[in-house]
């Protein structure tokens, strides 16, 4: 593990069940139903990408099938790789998964895909800017960028730090102020951010606290039917409500 980093692959063993969900579900995700829409409209023109912390992910399958991409995926937790070739097998995909550090990439991987995906990486690494220059390397002039974390800063984080402070200590916490300028400094063009998951009650699902998928189910269920009833609590997205961050930024040309 590297001075910067606050993970090794121990931590991200599995404790207990393996993830089986092998396609975004936004019916039962709060999540899903924010991001599979984006991705779907953002990477139409795309024809690779690459997911950095693809360990477990379903979203590999879901770019190669439903969005018919060129999908690989890179991470360094060699249970978390197998995880994810077994549900790509599953879904009859053929995406290259490679375990390895991403600040080490593979040379037929520089400046090679249209646009690079992570969900809750980028807060794993003290130095944020140094972590998204290390993604921008695999992007293409003119790639996209997609990143994802969660909301740490507001009430989330003081909820995850009562219930399970350990899994706090992991992250490097920032508001979402913070990591727009870190997309800046990485010399990365912003082409939209915001704050995403309302309401969303997964953030709290740690090791130590089971009940947090059952209110995560609640509390999508309200937050969907609010959405419906009242379109404008879209706008709503904001630091205390929003258990996410989302960037999307533009590699210079």
């Amino acid at each position: 593990m590297r001075v910067n980093d606050l993970t090794d692959t121990s931590y991200w063993a599995p404790k207990g069940l393996v993830r089986t969900k092998c396609r975004p579900d936004p019916l039962l995700s709060i999540e899903d139903f924010e991001l599979e829409p984006l991705l779907s409209k953002i990477l139409s023109h795309a024809h690779s990408v690459l997911e950095i912390g693809c360990g477990s992910s379903y979203w590999l399958p879901y770019f190669e099938k439903a969005l018919r991409l060129e999908a690989a995926g890179i991470d360094f937790s060699p249970i978390q790789c197998d995880i994810s070739r077994r549900l790509l097998a599953g879904e009859g995909a053929t995406a290259t998964v490679k375990c390895r550090d991403f600040r080490d990439p593979p040379q037929e991987w520089i400046g090679h895909f249209d646009a690079v995906f992570s969900a809750g990486v980028v807060e794993h690494f003290n130095d944020t800017s140094g972590t998204l220059k290390a993604f921008a390397r695999y992007i293409r002039p003119g790639g996209l960028m997609i990143t994802t974390v969660p909301n740490l800063s507001g009430i989330w984080g003081s909820l995850t730090s009562a219930i399970c402070h350990s899994v706090l200590k992991v992250h490097n916490v920032f508001p979402l102020s913070a990591l727009i300028a870190a997309h800046r400094e990485a010399n990365l063009r912003i082409v939209e951010a915001r704050y995403i998951r309302w309401l969303a009650t997964s953030i709290l699902n740690t090791r130590t606290f089971s009940p947090a998928g059952f209110l995560n189910y609640i509390a999508y269920k309200l937050a969907r039917t609010l959405r419906r009833a009242m379109p404008q609590l879209c706008n709503l997205q904001s630091q205390h409500l929003s258990a996410g961050q989302l960037i999307i930024a533009e590699v210079p040309k």
